[in-house]
Parts: structure tokens; C-alpha cells; sequence
């Protein structure tokens, strides 16, 4: 599939995943890279043997986060590349050396990227941060502005221009997907994602911190593999192969397929080594020669750069490499199995089989799940797994299995190493507090007076979407806070979907009546209340109300009803919560002091800086003239001022942390927020939340999420 054409070493160590490639000159193709010194370079395939065939651009003097590169003037006809560091996000051309324009942004940088949101005529710069996402024009004016659950990993736009969608990764392990500026799907994931990968239209490659590569269609998962290496770069080379590349951190490039994660590709021999053992800094792919020939490029971080053409008339059935390749994994992981088997068969009787679908796991062992306090005083509780063996029945191995609610997808648990006593309780630790299926096995031994037969049972146990929210009758108080709304829909689907997703173990722990229907809940993870109460309206609407103090609970109960039930009409009638309002309006009192002390200590610095260059001027000036007792004050005075400059510094590393941590809970109060809202109006108070922080209008900003 790939043959490499040459290789260039350029001995320069290359920073991960900070490379891009386009048209500067707007006719061919270059790739500009980072250096772990913060100096970008840019190297020109079609300049090969040139002076300018390799050149320094720019020496940013400070950490480069990101980088990526888009045609954004329409008057224009090139690329221009747009460089984020951890505060500043500047535009740059490369072919005339010039600053377009250089924004200073208030929170850290942490991805960027560019293309058509929200039907805009020209692309857009967007610029990922602490919870939300900024957008900018070319001439560096904001015109896009959304609200995400944590700090962005990643940022990637599709290329459809009609109908564009932004999927945004965040730190929290969620993948969420934008179209204009309304999300339209929230997908959980079970690590750090640390790569996305547009594909097809509503179709995105990812990949995890534990190694984890899979692929989305339509928002829902079509396959996933993982591997034990580090991925460091993921991309689609569409003209090259139809499939997801990856390069890993000991050299690996692998090919995969995207409809089913088949390796079509892999720089490996028989042996499963790679070939190099440089880790690999990022692929760039494109028509780089200007005939319609692509080439996929591989930068090492060790500074090599090699260029792969794609094989002509390359036949799938005739790669014996490949084939080769692929029949030796399998062989290995036969024997693996077979290797797993027999040392199992050491201590598991030879009988043993799978349970046939006559037999009934009731027989044997009773499995349940439960919720229980840990900590009666603060309520705060923990989901477990009870599995309770009948007389006849010693449970030897205990396998739980989910693709989504844990962090490596299974856990296995031996009851006799670890001496547990029957019954067993096995907390449940869930990544995402998200609805799903998990998979048990019980590996038991069945003793009868002829003979003990071991047996594998298997269970599947639905897990609700609402299951860290304990059931009770009473409440000690009911909250101040509440969210009040009604909607166009039956009672009976309110019950339903009180019973369905949230744990019920008794109909008394409901207060039900045929016109009404109220459960009280404890969140078992902070001990937060919460109760909801629905009534029926003299005109036939349901009228909801969520008692809870916290303001995340409350969004989400209101977000989940309305997606499941989709009543035709919705009317929010109250959202009452003062004790967020409160820690609001300090949160951004305490905004204003930090920025008032910004000021102040870059003051401070700058004055101090200027009696720290007249001292040194007066000091060399003394040794010239050989005024040795001078000279020591001059250099005495100069090293209290440094002290001082560092420690005014320090001050100021630290107001300004406190800064950014302040802004971030502001950001996740408004995305919190507006999870109380639906459809347009969602977003509509997102941008005029904006708006009023932008102008600094504490009271509009309480007024517009709260009142």
C-alpha cells in the first residue's frame, strides 16, 4: 500500500502532533512543524536541493500549544498559518512574514483549529480552552462562542460547508458534537481522548490515552481495537488509502480500515517489530509535487522526515506481507489462548462447560444490584454488585464486563484468593454516570453427591441512567432551589420514565396517585437531594418541578426527560436557584480583583525592571572607572531588585492561576446552566451570557441564567 520514497533528517527535535501543510504561496504545498524550543520551521518538498527548501519562520520565545493553517481571507489566495500559545493566538503570513493580527486570550490555549460553523461565509480560527470554545474571523474580531464540559483536548471540523459539524473533546473523556452553535450529541468515552480524526460526513476517527483507536458513524460506535503502544498522531490520507493512519510513540504506522478496523497496512515485519524506533510527531498528506501524485509524510520527533508514495496496482489478496503479518497474530494469540486454556484446565475440573439456556442461574446464585451509604452522616454511598451462592454452589471466578461504564472495560474478582465470604459485595466503580449494560460471568462449581461440575453462567444486567440517585421516603428538608416547567405529555410516561431510569427497588419508595406522582432521591456521590414532583394540570399538561441545590443535577434530569419523552410543547416556568447565583456574583467579584491585581503587579514589574536597568547601567559605568565601592553597591542593589522582580512574579503566576480557575467555573456555571434551557434557546443564552461578561454586567449575567 505504501512505499517510502526517501528520508531527510534535519536534526531537529519535532514537538507531537504541532505540525500542518498548506498552499503559503497559494500554489504549492508546504509543512510547517514546532520545534521543542517553541521555533517553527517550514519545510518545501517542491524546493528539494534549494536554499529555501528548509528555512526557520519565526522564534515564538515561549511554549507553542497548537497549530494549524486554513485559506481565511477570501481576497487572499493562500494559506495563512495560525499559531496558539498558552495565552495568545496569533495569525501569521508566511510568505510575506508578517503578523496579521495577535489576540491575547484570557485562559490557557489548549487546541486549535479552523474551518465553515455556523453557515459563516469564510472559515473560522477556533480556539479551544478551559470549558468552552472561541471563534475568530481573519481579521481577529470574535464571532463564535460555545460552552463545553472541561478543558478542550481537541477541536475538528468537518468539511461539508452546507451543513458543518464541530466535535470538541474535553478532558472529562466526551466527545461532543456542535452543528452551528446547538450540540447535538454527547458521546462518553472511557479515557482521555487524545485524537480526533474527521472521516466522512458524520463520521470522526478517535483515539484514547490507553491505546484505544475506533471509529463513529452517525454518533454511534461501528468499532474499536486496542493496542498496548501510545498513539501520538491520527489521520485520514484519502487520495492514499481509505483508511484511519496511526503512528505511534515506538514508530508504528499502521493502516486500518474504517468500516470495520481490519489492518490493511503496518511498516512491521513477521517478527511484529517496527522498523524504526523513532516516535512518530505527526503525518501530513497532500499533492505535494503538483501532479496529482499524493504522498503521506511521517515527522519523527528525533527530526526525520520521510516521504511514503502509495504502491501502484496494489492488490489486497497479493500483499503477502501483509497476509503474512496478519496470520502471525493470529497464530500468536491462538496460541496465547490455548496457553490460558490449558493452565486453566490445571485447577478447573475438565468438565466444566457453558451454562445451555434450560438451565436457570436462580438455581445457583442470586445476583442483584444495590445502592448504600458508606458515610450515613453525609450520605455519601456507592453502587455494588451483590452475588449471593445457594448451598449447592461455590463461585470460583466472578467477571464483570461493560464496553462504556468502566475504565477498562472489564474486572474480574476470585473470591477464594482474596477470601471474600458469601455473599459477595462488589463495588462498582462507573466512569460516566451514564445508562448502559454490563456483563456478568460467574465461574461456579456445582457440587451434587455423585460429583462436582463446574459451570459458567452468564448474566446481563441493565443499568440505569440515574442509578448513583438513592430512593427514599422523606426527605429532611426540601431546597430552595428549584427548576419548574410542564409539558405536553401523559402521566403514565412520567412514571414510566421515573421507574425506568432511575433504580426503584419498591413502588413505596414512589408516592404515586393517579394524578400525581413525587420521588424523593439522594445523590450518592456529594449527598445532594433532590426530589421531583409532577402533577397533572387542569389542562391536561404536566406540570414538573426538580428540588435540588445542585444545579448540574437538576439540568441533566431536565435534559434527559425531554429527550426521551420529546413532548411537543415545553414551558419552563421558574429556574430558582440562589445559592449558585450567589457563588456567581462572587465568582466574578473575585474575577474583578484578580484582573485589578493583574494590573497592579504588571506595574509593579515593569517599574522595578526599569530601576534594575539603571542599576546596572550605574554599576558598569563604576567599573569602568574602577569605583570598586560603587560597583558592589551598584551589583547589591541589583540582585535585591531581581529578588524582588521574582517575587512579584510569583505573585502574579499565582493571581493569574487563580484567574483562570475562576473563569473555568464561571464557563461550567453557564454550561450547567443552560442545560436548563432547550433547543435554541440553549444556545441563544450561551452567546448573551457572553456578551454580558464581555461588558461586564454582573446583575445582566445573574439575571439572564437564573431569573
Amino acid at each position: 500500500m505504501l512505499s517510502k520514497v526517501f528520508t531527510e533528517d534535519f536534526e531537529i527535535k519535532i514537538k507531537k502532533n504541532l505540525c500542518c501543510v498548506g498552499k503559503f504561496d497559494g500554489v504549492n504545498l508546504s509543512i510547517v512543524f514546532v520545534s521543542l524550543g517553541g521555533k517553527i520551521y517550514k519545510y518545501s518538498p517542491y524546493l528539494r536541493g534549494s536554499e529555501d527548501e528548509f528555512i526557520e519562520l519565526i522564534d515564538m520565545e515561549q511554549e507553542v500549544t497548537s497549530i494549524a493553517c486554513n485559506q481565511l481571507d477570501p481576497d487572499i489566495n493562500k494559506d495563512l498559518l495560525i499559531i496558539g500559545t498558552k495565552n495568545k493566538l496569533l495569525l501569521y503570513d508566511v510568505e510575506n512574514n508578517s503578523d496579521l493580527f495577535y489576540q491575547e486570550i484570557s485562559d490557557e490555549i489548549t487546541a486549535v483549529s479552523s474551518g465553515y460553523v455556523s453557515n459563516s461565509e469564510t472559515p473560522y480560527i477556533l480556539v479551544g480552552e478551559n470549558c468552552l470554545v472561541q471563534g475568530f474571523d481573519y481579521h481577529g474580531d470574535e464571532v463564535y462562542w460555545i460552552t463545553t464540559g472541561d478543558v478542550v483536548s481537541n477541536i475538528v471540523i468537518e468539511k461539508n460547508k452546507k451543513e458543518p459539524i464541530l466535535y470538541v473533546s474535553s478532558e472529562d473523556s466526551y466527545i461532543r458534537c456542535f452543528k452551528n452553535d446547538q450540540m447535538i450529541c454527547e458521546i462518553p468515552e472511557q479515557g482521555l481522548i487524545t485524537h480526533l480524526c474527521s472521516l466522512h460526513h458524520n463520521t470522526i476517527g478517535y483515539s484514547l490515552e490507553n491505546g484505544e483507536i475506533g471509529v463513529y458513524s452517525n454518533f454511534k460506535k461501528i468499532w474499536s481495537v486496542r493496542t498496548k503502544y501510545t498513539i501520538n498522531s491520527l489521520i485520514y490520507p484519502k487520495k492514499i488509502a481509505n483508511g484511519l493512519c496511526i503512528g505511534y510513540n515506538n514508530g508504528l504506522i499502521e493502516i486500518r480500515d474504517i468500516e470495520d478496523g481490519k489492518l490493511l497496512y503496518s511498516n512491521t515485519g513477521i517478527t511484529n517489530t517496527t522498523t524504526s524506533h523513532n516516535p512518530i510527531a505527526g503525518f501530513v498528506y497532500g499533492d505535494f509535487s503538483n501532479n496529482g501524485e499524493y504522498s503521506l509524510i511521517e515527522l519523527s520527533m528525533d527530526g526525520k522526515v520521510t516521504i511514503y508514495k502509495k504502491t501502484i496496482n496494489y492488490d489486497y489478496n497479493t500483499d503477502y506481507q501483509n497476509k503474512i503479518y496478519e496470520c502471525t497474530k493470529r497464530k500468536q494469540d491462538l496460541l496465547l489462548e490455548y496457553k490460558t486454556l490449558k493452565e486453566r484446565s490445571l485447577t478447573i475440573s475438565s468438565n466444566a462447560f457453558v451454562l445451555s439456556k434450560d438451565m436457570i442461574l436462580d438455581s445457583f446464585a442470586t445476583i442483584e444490584i444495590i445502592q448504600e451509604f458508606v458515610d450515613n452522616k453525609n450520605l455519601i454511598g456507592q453502587i455494588v454488585l451483590l452475588i449471593t451462592p445457594k448451598e449447592n454452589a461455590i463461585i470460583e471466578v466472578v467477571n464483570v464486563t461493560s464496553d462504556v461504564l468502566f475504565e477498562d472495560n472489564t474486572f474480574t474478582i476470585f473470591p477464594k484468593v482474596t477470601k471474600m465470604t458469601p455473599p459477595y459485595r462488589i463495588p462498582l466503580n462507573f466512569v460516566h454516570e451514564i445508562g448502559g449494560e454490563i456483563l456478568i460471568r460467574l465461574l461456579c462449581q456445582i457440587q451434587t453427591k455423585e460429583t462436582n461440575t463446574n459451570r459458567v453462567f452468564l448474566k446481563k444486567q441493565i443499568i440505569p441512567e440515574f442509578i448513583m440517585f438513592k430512593a427514599v421516603k422523606n426527605l429532611e428538608k426540601e431546597g430552595k432551589s428549584n427548576l419548574k416547567f410542564t409539558v405536553n405529555s401523559k402521566m403514565t410516561d412520567i412514571v414510566w420514565w421515573i421507574k425506568t431510569y432511575f433504580l426503584i427497588k419498591d413502588n413505596d419508595d414512589l408516592m404515586e396517585s393517579f394524578n400525581s406522582i413525587r420521588g424523593n432521591f439522594i445523590y450518592l456521590l456529594d449527598g445532594s437531594e433532590m426530589s421531583i414532583n409532577a402533577i397533572l394540570t387542569d389542562n391536561s399538561n404536566i406540570s414538573i418541578t426538580i428540588f435540588t441545590e445542585n444545579l448540574e443535577i437538576a439540568g441533566r434530569c431536565f435534559q434527559h426527560l425531554i429527550s426521551v419523552l420529546e413532548p411537543s410543547d415545553i414551558s419552563v416556568v421558574l429556574r430558582n436557584f440562589p445559592s449558585e447565583k450567589q457563588k456567581l456574583i462572587e465568582i466574578l467579584s473575585n474575577i474583578e480583583e484578580y484582573n485589578v491585581n493583574r494590573m497592579k503587579l504588571t506595574s509593579e514589574i515593569a517599574s522595578l525592571s526599569d530601576q534594575l536597568v539603571k542599576f546596572f547601567i550605574l554599576a558598569e559605568d563604576s567599573k569602568e572607572i574602577n569605583d570598586i565601592q560603587n560597583l558592589r553597591k551598584g551589583y547589591h542593589a541589583i540582585n535585591n531588585l531581581n529578588s524582588d522582580i521574582f517575587l512579584e512574579y510569583s505573585k502574579r503566576t499565582s493571581n493569574h492561576e487563580q484567574l483562570v480557575n475562576s473563569l473555568k467555573e464561571v464557563n461550567k456555571i453557564i454550561h450547567k446552566a443552560a442545560n436548563l434551557r432547550f433547543g435554541k434557546e440553549k444556545s441563544t443564552i450561551i452567546a448573551e451570557a457572553r456578551e454580558a461578561i464581555k461588558n461586564n454586567t454582573i446583575l445582566t449575567l445573574t439575571g439572564l441564567l437564573f431569573d
